[in-house]
């Protein structure tokens, strides 16, 4: 028989352990969407004006076709990240996704984002340039 107490004991231990979890890869969302402002993924979603296939979005992008393969995983996270959004391209095609087209990421952000929290976020984005090493030696 299962002790109440252990297993009270055993859901508190696990619920740590996700928070630890959480705080430690919680860097990736924001590297994450760092990398796809830097490749130019919301302006090449926004200038094509509507749902973009993921193929079409890799075409448009300057990566070396050896790492495009990795751009899939990058949207993947970005569209769990809220982000980006999924959309079926045309109703009679259930293979090809997209990403929706996003205006308030698309164009000059700082633009669209009210003066206090635009210059949050860039302290926070000069502040990651130091945990980039390849970023902080293309920035010089």
């Amino acid at each position: 028989m299962v002790n109440l107490a252990d297993a009270n004991h055993d859901a508190e231990l696990l619920q740590a352990q996700a928070h630890v979890w959480n705080h430690i890869f919680n860097f990736i969302n924001s590297m994450s969407l760092k990398c796809a402002i830097q490749l130019g993924i919301p302006d090449v979603i926004h200038n094509h004006g509507k749902p973009i296939t993921l193929s079409q979005l890799i075409s448009s992008l300057p990566v070396h076709p050896a790492k495009a393969r990795r751009i899939p995983r990058l949207m993947r996270l970005l569209v769990h990240s809220g982000f980006f959004a999924q959309a079926k391209i045309s109703e009679d095609d259930d293979q090809e996704e997209g990403t929706d087209n996003l205006k308030y990421v698309g164009g000059n952000m700082f633009e669209e984002i009210p003066p206090s929290d635009a210059i949050l976020l860039k302290v926070r984005l000069t502040l990651l340039s130091d945990y980039h090493p390849l970023y902080a030696v293309a920035a010089t």
